[in-house]
């Protein structure tokens, strides 16, 4: 149905722009498709939601949630261990760097 409605909105559009040059006659001859079309096929303003509809909803986005959790936490472990690898190589290098320095 969408398919159809779109492909019509198309075609009266391109019609109407082929009886006039004029870019104003164009915009108003649109609008007033466009119009035209929406009082033959209104939109579907239905948003009624059921109470299983909603449950349902209300588990998918727990699970959503409990996913995303999950998934950072192990992101922000992996990064905890790799900042502490490159810390530890970091002062690994100073105290080579600072014993050296004190031998000399």
């Amino acid at each position: 149905m969408y398919y159809q409605k779109t492909m019509l909105i198309v075609f009266v559009t391109v019609f109407f722009m082929f009886l006039t040059s004029d870019l104003v006659l164009q915009v108003k001859q649109t609008s007033l498709s466009h119009g035209l079309l929406n009082a033959l096929f209104p939109p579907n303003l239905d948003f009624k939601i059921s109470s299983n509809d909603a449950s349902e909803g209300g588990d998918k986005v727990k699970e959503a949630v409990t996913t995303s959790l999950e998934k950072g936490k192990a992101a922000v472990e992996e990064s905890a261990k790799s900042a502490a690898d490159v810390t530890k190589g970091t002062a690994q290098k100073l105290k080579d760097t600072f014993s050296s320095s004190s031998d000399l």
